[in-house]
């Protein structure tokens, strides 16, 4: 199915057309699902729906971190009736946190009327309970903000370079017959631009019109080359972008739903987390590297940020402006520095008010770039390189030597998390060097753990060769106290055993005795 567009009348009434103006930069800042957020590469299709994900989900799916109770999508990390599972309501003045009923929210979280809300990024609660984002703005370390690229006209936030009816400016409106394009009322739209509504706009790049007028992009993803994608380490459910590694709704596919007391790590249900993974709720997920998990279960990483060690940054090419990262080379907003807002019949080159773009660049929300190598806007506009791959050729990449693991570049011959490829983990005391998971030195692996084997047990010598009896490893041999010997996996005394009569193996004939180590 596709999601219509419709044009909003001279009068103001808003239609569709607004707020579907304003999904290129929502994609922009806003893909992430709890698990990983790593939005780099593209990995299959996700199919256009017209569902309220909020109310009623999406072919029969709901969002990630959601079930459905009663027939509706609920948020059971922080419904105080719904907490953790359909129906199970928070008893007296606990609080729901993170998917449990508690005395008080974990930390980072806030009480807000039994639920426990990050106030930082929840569009519902945004910087104090009940301050609700309208109008197509979206929480911004604790303050509503239309998206970089977006104006605030009349309580809704849209974009001045393509809105018929704010064309350039707020309450401009382009005569009957013209278009919107470039922030200018045309007679038609510029070269490689389509007429939506009397909205110019890119069809390879537009996630409010992708590939055609109309279909629009929804939840986590955008627009390549005039199809929909989900971001990498995504699958498609529905019309869905879901996590199927850390869901547990949908764990290793989707409507594959863990059981009671089980964590999804690794699109496996399991009855713990992994190494280097946090229980939040019922995800195992990766705090150092989840964009809606950063540093701590909850944290959500907004305005276009991603989670790097734990704290939330902007791509490499951007900066840091007004809660939000922009391109500081091609925001008409924030043109060469924070703040510098270009005139209305000029754009953004290069950190430079221009009135065009120079050959081989793209406008792009007022700014000139080229879509071979900018960082925010590659292959299309609003194209972000997260994690940290760099945007190369019109793709984001990781740098030589380096994989792609759940939107991070990685370097595969020396993480113990990724070792030799995505997803392998080095266990306790290995290493990973060379790709292999390795023991430090003196010390062998057997069975994925590090022993010395000249003096265990249990892998003498060599893995697997355990010392029997009353034998212990000296040396990487089985040896024996007092006047014993170690033979055939047995101490025993070859001055009197005739199976081994003065030395192991020298068996004495039938009915011989052994006597001081001598065959009788």
């Amino acid at each position: 199915m596709k999601t219509r567009y419709a044009r909003r009348d001279r009068s103001g009434t808003l239609a569709s057309i607004a707020a579907l103006s304003i999904a290129p930069a929502l994609a922009a800042i806003s893909l992430s699902s709890c698990g990983q957020t790593y939005l780099d590469a593209i990995a299959g299709p996700a199919q256009i729906g017209t569902e309220d994900a909020d109310t009623g989900g999406s072919g029969g799916f709901c969002p990630a971190q959601q079930l459905r109770c009663d027939g509706v999508c609920t948020a059971t990390l922080k419904d105080p009736q719904n907490c953790g599972g359909c129906g199970q309501v928070c008893p007296g003045a606990a609080v729901c946190s993170l998917g449990a009923c508690a005395a008080a929210c974990a930390g980072g979280l806030t009480d807000c009327s039994k639920s426990c809300v990050d106030l930082g990024s929840d569009s519902a609660h945004c910087g104090g309970c009940g301050i609700a984002c309208t109008g197509g703005q979206v929480c911004v370390a604790g303050s509503c903000a239309c998206p970089d690229g977006q104006t605030a006209c009349g309580g809704s936030c849209v974009s001045l370079s393509i809105d018929p009816d704010h064309c350039g400016a707020c309450g401009n409106a382009c005569p009957v017959g013209k278009v919107c394009s470039q922030a200018f009322c045309a007679d038609a739209c510029a070269p490689g631009e389509t007429d939506c509504g009397g909205s110019c706009v890119n069809l390879q790049s537009s996630s409010s019109h992708c590939g055609s007028c109309g279909s629009a992009c929804t939840g986590e993803a955008f627009c390549v080359t005039g199809s929909c994608k989900c971001p990498e380490g995504f699958g498609s459910c529905g019309s869905l972008c879901i996590n199927l590694s850390t869901d547990p709704q949908h764990c290793g596919a989707c409507g594959a739903v863990c059981g009671a007391g089980q964590v999804c790590s690794g699109g496996v249900c399991q009855t713990s987390c992994g190494p280097g993974e946090t229980a939040c709720g019922s995800s195992c997920i990766n705090i150092l590297s989840s964009s809606t998990n950063c540093g701590g279960c909850g944290i959500e990483c907004t305005g276009g940020t991603y989670c790097s060690g734990g704290a939330c940054v902007c791509p490499v090419g951007s900066e840091s402006c007004g809660g939000f990262c922009v391109d500081t080379e091609s925001s008409v907003t924030n043109c060469g520095g924070c703040g510098i807002n270009c005139p209305l019949t000029q754009l953004c080159a290069g950190g430079q008010c221009v009135m065009a773009c120079s050959p081989g660049q793209v406008a792009c929300s007022g700014g000139c770039v080229s879509t071979c190598c900018n960082n925010l806007h590659c292959g299309g506009c609003g194209v972000v390189c997260k994690g940290n791959t760099s945007c190369v050729g019109g793709v984001c990449a990781c740098g030589p030597g380096k994989a792609l693991c759940k939107g991070e570049c990685v370097d595969t011959q020396a993480s113990n998390a990724n070792c030799g490829g995505c997803g392998i983990i080095c266990s306790a005391g290995t290493t990973c060097t060379g790709g292999v998971c390795d023991c430090p030195a003196n010390l062998k692996s057997c069975n994925g753990i590090c022993v010395n084997t000249k003096t265990s047990a249990e892998h003498c010598g060599t893995c697997g060769n355990a010392c029997m009896s009353q034998a212990f490893c000296i040396d990487g041999s089985c040896t024996c106290g007092g006047m014993l010997s170690y033979c055939e996996g047995a101490c025993v005394n070859t001055n009197n055993n005739p199976k081994h009569c003065g030395m192991c193996g020298k068996e004495c004939p039938i009915g011989g005795i052994c006597v001081n180590g001598m065959c009788q």
